[in-house]
């Protein structure tokens, strides 16, 4: 009696783009895999499953592929030494919107400056929607705000410009603005005053 070792196949895989979603969780494209070297007549297939290197948004993302054969003859068979066992694929960034009526510019005393403050009601953050449950962004460390009036002069109910962007800490880059705009913006009234 001796062993009869495993015949070793190629298996063509590829690891699904995904939008972040908190997890390390990759899906493989198995069911459409191609496997070559398998004996014609026999019963045999693969199940797989992914993880990415980690969590976080990215593009190219290296994915570990976790591979099974399947099938009355599946047992038969083991990867072949060409086949990758690590597949690449992006997690793209989740979209977030603003509820910008929450911002609001800040009057301010005449400076000889067209900046003001924003003003934000308290845990604002939480209310960004499209963060993923359990997850918020910090002001002046994952967003920043900002507002300008048109000029620097005196004046009641003046008009300005509100804007909202995220910075480049590791947690505000898993999120973007709708179309992946640069910022959000808004515009509101404000005094400069004496």
């Amino acid at each position: 009696a001796f062993p009869i070792a495993k015949r070793p196949v190629k298996v063509s895989l590829r690891a699904y783009d995904k939008t972040y979603d908190g997890t390390t969780t990759a899906s493989i494209a198995y069911r459409s895999a191609k496997i070559e070297g398998a004996l014609e007549g026999d019963s045999v297939g693969v199940r797989a499953a992914g993880t990415f290197a980690d969590k976080n948004a990215g593009r190219d993302k290296e994915v570990t592929v976790d591979l099974i054969f399947t099938g009355e003859d599946g047992g038969s068979y083991c990867l072949s030494a060409d086949t990758p066992v690590t597949l690449t694929a992006s997690i793209n960034r989740k979209t977030i919107s603003i509820r910008g009526k929450e911002l609001s510019a800040c009057n301010k005393p005449y400076d000889g400056t067209t900046e003001t403050t924003v003003s934000e009601p308290p845990n604002w953050g939480d209310w960004i929607e499209g963060l993923l449950p359990g997850e918020m962004l910090e002001r002046d460390v994952d967003y920043k705000t900002a507002a300008y009036f048109q000029d620097a002069e005196m004046g009641e109910d003046k008009p300005v410009t509100v804007r909202f962007w995220l910075t480049d800490s590791q947690r505000a880059q898993n999120y973007q603005l709708p179309g992946g705009a640069a910022y959000y913006e808004k515009v509101d009234t404000a005094s400069i005053k004496r």
